[in-house]
């Protein structure tokens, strides 16, 4: 269970995401307007789907803000499933592992691959295919 415990995030603080159907993700992008004045500000970009009705968040990729600077970080959402609405968050966490109160994306987000996407932690792999079947069979082992 998330402990919400102080309400930080400025109103400066902005998420968007963006599909990226030629390479199978989603690119999350969290920036500011003004400079990140506090040390140690750890952000979290929580993600949730329309498989469990937007009811549950995962906590998907964690950040360290540069303090003095305005916040620019973009990360790209490599696992998502074609076909599946998306929502994304941002939230702030403090040294005692308590959280702030979110912001999300304005709309859930779906792309749709036309290709088969293989990833692992080091590379994605693009599988092209042609989506017309001529001919199958059926194997049983």
């Amino acid at each position: 269970m998330d402990l919400i415990q102080y309400t930080v995030l400025g109103s400066d603080i902005q998420i968007e995401a963006a599909g990226d159907k030629e390479g199978g993700c989603i690119k999350v992008h969290a920036y500011s307007s003004s400079n990140i004045d506090k040390l140690g500000t750890n952000f979290i970009i929580r993600r949730s789907s329309s498989k469990n009705n937007f009811e549950y968040w995962e906590d998907m990729y964690t950040f360290l803000a540069p303090i003095g600077e305005k916040l620019d970080q973009t990360w790209t959402d490599k696992t998502v499933e074609s076909g599946v609405f998306y929502k994304y968050c941002l939230q702030q966490r403090n040294i005692q592992g308590f959280r702030s109160n979110f912001i999300q994306i304005r709309q859930p987000i779906m792309i749709v691959f036309d290709d088969i996407f293989l990833i692992d932690r080091q590379q994605q792999l693009k599988v092209k295919f042609d989506p017309q079947v001529n001919n199958y069979s059926h194997v049983v082992s």
